[in-house]
């Protein structure tokens, strides 16, 4: 102890003893008390201390993996503490005198951080944000990018105005007031891009048509048309017959793609006024036979209904016949010119720039029979082949035949003559018949021919429809050719759809090929440039890959 006195007593050789005395001084060990600053968030530093109050110097040590940046501090800083880490301070005071002490370090978990959200989303559309760790109990959101979030505080915000790609970073704070952030992604998907055209302006009672033009997005699309708050189609092109003036307007489309993202586009459609009244012609006459000139076919009324320019069309159908147009016809009346048959005849008229017409009434140019002119015979034949030509044998009656020069026989006077041309060529077959009290006149050209592609074939029958071999495959097909006459334009024309390719050409009466080309699957009509043709009797020859063949035979002035 302190002051504690020890006495000695010592003894010489010769047996003489004296003693002495010396008194102890113990100096007190030091005091040590640790303590740290915590406890801490995980990763945060942990301050520790020393505050005994004897010590000059310290040493720390510590039973985990943290890293103490002054151990000989009296109060340093440790970075990387676990929880429950032990740290120990040695201690030395003035005197040289140690002791230690330890303390504790308790460290808080991270919180968990889990950030979410509801997409993907289309553009423009709102995007849902969450935060699911469960250990939170305050939350601050932020975005890399321009999007606005309407309570940044929030657990699960909603965010606008967000962009693909945007990063959404949510800082955690949990009871013990630690912190953690997490980042989420979003999916911005991108919408379909829309555009709805119409092919107005139309007329009242033409076809209306709707389109529309879509790209990007995800394919496939749905469509929906509206017009005046109605749904009409969800087709992508929309067709609507005899259109009224009350479908003029404003007409929205809506694309949606298999995203769910959609796009509107509107379309505004003009419709302009038709005529609505045809008017009235006349002009009805009677023949007592075949040749004569008709009158002309006058305007009595004229179509009403709507301003602008008037376009005229007219139609003509022969007796037994189909409606046909009246080339070059195009004013308010008509001459028909000579008549050969009973003949009917129709005005058709429209706004210009208009399709549907309004039909005028009939007029009929009628031939009877008291004199009958009419030619039963072939219109084409071959070289010095005898052909049949008649017409109808009446009581009383006188015939004159005329064949053209060179026929033989040239002239006839009998109902049936059998003739033969010795040349190729268009001959012109005149006849006239006279009966008590009327006679009539008719022709009819007849292509004579020395080319094998026709000789020793039926050709064509009379008015230009095709005659199809009937040993030849043709599944009902017919051809046509307008105008016939032609000049620089001839335009072929099917009843139906080819079902396989063809090849049309154009052929000379000598058998040359003037036009070939290849005709594709489905086609019904087609155009040929003929402007370079010169004048004379053509054919035209559609061979189809299944050995179908059509002629038509065409003349060109």
């Amino acid at each position: 102890s302190d002051g504690e006195v020890f006495t000695v007593v010592i003894t010489s050789a010769e047996g003489c003893v004296s003693e002495c005395s010396v008194t102890a001084t113990v100096y007190a060990l030091p005091v040590c008390s640790a303590e740290t600053g915590g406890p801490i968030c995980e990763g945060a530093p942990l301050s520790l201390s020393e505050n005994g109050g004897d010590a000059v110097a310290w040493q720390w040590s510590s039973t985990g993996s943290a890293v103490i940046d002054d151990p000989t501090s009296q109060n340093p800083t440790a970075t990387g503490v676990s929880d429950g880490e032990v740290f120990t301070v040695v201690v030395t005071s003035a005197e040289g005198c140690v002791s230690s002490c330890t303390t504790m370090a308790e460290v808080f978990p991270t919180p968990s951080c889990s950030a979410e959200t509801g997409g993907p989303i289309c553009e423009g559309e709102t995007l849902e944000l969450s935060e699911t760790g469960g250990d939170a109990v305050a939350w601050s959101w932020s975005s890399d990018g321009s999007a606005v979030i309407d309570d940044p505080t929030a657990q699960n915000p909603v965010a606008t105005g967000v962009s693909d790609g945007e990063i959404f970073t949510v800082q955690v704070t949990d009871s013990n007031g630690c912190t953690s952030t997490c980042t989420v992604a979003a999916e911005v998907l991108p919408p379909p891009e829309v555009e709805a055209v119409n092919n107005g302006p139309v007329c009242v009672g033409d076809m209306l048509i709707l389109m529309s033009d879509v790209s990007s997005g995800t394919p496939p699309y749905s469509y929906t048309w509206s017009f005046d708050g109605q749904v009409i189609s969800h087709s992508f092109k929309v067709y609507i017959g005899g259109v009224e003036m009350s479908q003029a307007g404003i007409y929205t489309l809506e694309v949606v793609d298999a995203a769910g993202c959609s796009a509107l586009a509107e379309t505004e459609v003009e419709l302009l006024p038709n005529l609505t009244d045809p008017g009235e012609i006349a002009g009805d006459e009677y023949f007592c036979g075949s040749g004569y000139d008709a009158g002309p076919i006058v305007e009595v009324a004229p179509p009403s209904g709507a301003p602008g320019p008037i376009e005229y069309i007219w139609l003509y159908k022969e007796e037994g016949g189909d409606w046909q147009m009246v080339p070059d016809a195009s004013g308010p009346e008509y001459d028909p010119g000579i008549i050969y048959v009973t003949t009917y005849f129709r005005r058709c008229a429209r706004i210009e720039g208009c399709l549907l017409v309004v039909e005028s009434n009939i007029v009929i140019k009628e031939v009877g029979s008291e004199a009958d002119a009419t030619i039963t015979g072939p219109s084409s034949t071959c070289v010095n082949v005898p052909t049949t030509y008649s017409v109808p044998a009446q009581a009383g009656a006188t015939y004159s035949w005329n064949f053209g020069p060179g026929a033989q026989p040239q002239f006839a006077n009998t109902p049936q003559v059998t003739v033969q041309w010795p040349s190729m060529g268009v001959r012109t077959i005149l006849v006239t018949v006279t009966t008590p009290g009327c006679t009539a006149t008719n022709l009819l050209q007849v292509f004579v021919s020395n080319s094998p592609v026709y000789c020793n074939m039926a050709i064509t029958t009379p008015g230009g429809e095709a005659d199809i071999e009937a040993s030849l495959p043709r599944a009902e097909l017919q051809l046509s050719a307008r105008p016939n006459p032609f000049s620089d334009r001839l335009h072929m024309q099917l009843n139906r759809e080819l079902q396989q390719p063809a090849r049309l050409r154009l052929i000379d009466m000598s058998g040359r090929e003037r036009l070939s080309l290849e005709v594709p699957a489905y086609t019904r009509e087609l155009e040929l440039n003929t402007s370079a043709l010169p004048g004379g009797v053509y054919m035209l020859v559609l061979s189809t890959e299944d050995g179908g063949v059509l002629r038509v035979r065409v003349l060109k002035p």
